[in-house]
């Protein structure tokens, strides 16, 4: 089950825990983001196999310098989206970003995601059934299945 999904429907469970649910997910992203940059960098792995073998005043130099100057910038802005961004964490821990700024930085920016998709699941459904058409529906679903019981 995606993350999205499965946050959203611990949050629609209990939705008053939809903050210990994002902090649980926050910490998860942000651990195993740290974890990933832990193992590259422990391994050797370094950013040779990163850029191939372009010239030095290449194209993919000019981009590895922008990413070493805006890398964390980048890599928060790619954390606040739905999916974690697993390409962005392993290209900073190619490019020598250390386990502990990336796990800040991912924890930081996850936060606001986490935090809107727990939002959703324990105040979505509620608030949608003050729409007149989506509480006639939802009211019409719960009859369906009340009468099979």
């Amino acid at each position: 089950m995606p993350n999205q999904l499965l946050l959203a429907g611990l949050s629609m469970l209990a939705a008053a825990r939809w903050w210990i649910f994002t902090l649980v997910f926050a910490v998860g992203a942000a651990v195993g983001a740290g974890a990933v940059t832990l193992a590259l960098q422990s391994l050797g792995v370094d950013q040779s196999l990163f850029l191939g073998g372009d010239e030095a005043g290449g194209s993919l130099a000019q981009a590895t310098e922008q990413f070493r100057r805006y890398g964390l910038w980048f890599l928060a802005g790619m954390a606040m989206l739905p999916w974690t961004p697993r390409l962005t964490v392993v290209a900073c821990a190619l490019l020598g970003f250390g386990p502990l700024a990336v796990l800040a930085v991912v924890f930081t920016a996850r936060l606001v995601p986490c935090t809107a998709l727990a939002l959703i699941g324990a105040y979505g459904l509620p608030l949608a059934a003050r729409i007149p058409l989506i509480g006639r529906f939802r009211d019409r679903i719960g009859a369906a299945f009340g009468a099979r019981d």
